[in-house]
């Protein structure tokens, strides 16, 4: 008889948010995001088996899926890590040492080398992973697990408060639902449409700049794009170089794929 995989649920504890996914063997089944929770929220969480009705906060899959599971928790917030640890003793914290990455340093974030890693595992090929989230970070590693480099600037978002928060006349701009996000004129004639142009032109040209130098290191290369405004850069992406566009993928679990591979890796010792 076949042995079953065994479930799981993960915590990616991000800068803005908390990242979730439940999944089997080395298989996401679903994700899905809530913001980051209080200690008590915390607490009254894991008493109640993860049942998510309880921070007013719904799991897709509904409460009580997470009965008596471990909790794999990879973070780049330490102080959330500290109370998750607290208040959830079944939980299992991942480093870079648990991945198979080679020539990391050791400052570098674990949710950029899960992503990296991951994508790396499952197709057999060097990755970039450009992860557009609170900063935009790019990763790149080989096929053999070897971390080349990468990059770090401001995400879109922190872009716009940057200008609002240290300029004296500039408005704040914000995205209400980037599902409807209209890309940009280059040549602005207003200013909430100049700071627009500026932000996201500006870090379209730059991803695409470090796609191509990529590709021209490593042809056969797999490019991913995660973080909760990758539909903002791809639709950028895909407004100058359509082609290049159609090579990324833009997908929401690519952390979690990472994460997926390391408790797979963990299972099985």
């Amino acid at each position: 008889m076949a042995q079953v995989p065994l479930e799981w649920i993960a915590l990616v504890i991000g800068n803005s948010r908390l990242h979730w996914a439940w999944g089997t063997g080395a298989e996401v089944q679903q994700g899905w995001h809530t913001s980051h929770l209080v200690p008590e929220a915390i607490a009254r969480l894991v008493s109640q088996d993860f049942d998510f009705t309880s921070i007013d906060e719904a799991c897709p899959n509904g409460a009580k899926r997470f009965k008596d599971r471990d909790l794999y928790i990879a973070s780049v917030v330490p102080a959330q890590t500290a109370q998750w640890v607290t208040y959830c003793p079944r939980a299992t914290c991942f480093t870079l040492a648990d991945l198979p990455l080679k020539d990391g340093y050791p400052t570098l974030g674990i949710d950029r080398a899960l992503a990296v890693c991951g994508a790396v595992a499952r197709y057999h090929r060097p990755a970039l992973v450009i992860d557009a989230g609170t900063a935009l970070t790019v990763t790149g590693v080989d096929g053999e697990f070897r971390f080349i480099g990468g990059a770090i600037l401001p995400g879109v978002r922190l872009q716009f408060q940057s200008l609002s928060l240290h300029t004296a006349d500039l408005p704040l701009v914000t995205l209400d639902s980037v599902e409807d996000v209209r890309y940009p004129p280059r040549w602005a004639t207003q200013t909430e449409d100049a700071i627009l142009s500026g932000v996201l032109h500006m870090l379209t040209a730059g991803v695409r700049d470090f796609i191509q130098d990529w590709g021209d290191r490593y042809p056969n290369t797999t490019l991913v794009l995660t973080g909760g405004d990758r539909r903002l850069i791809w639709i950028g992406l895909a407004s100058v170089d359509p082609a290049l566009a159609n090579r990324v993928q833009a997908r929401d679990t690519a952390v979690m794929e990472g994460m997926a591979m390391a408790i797979a890796q963990r299972l099985s010792c």
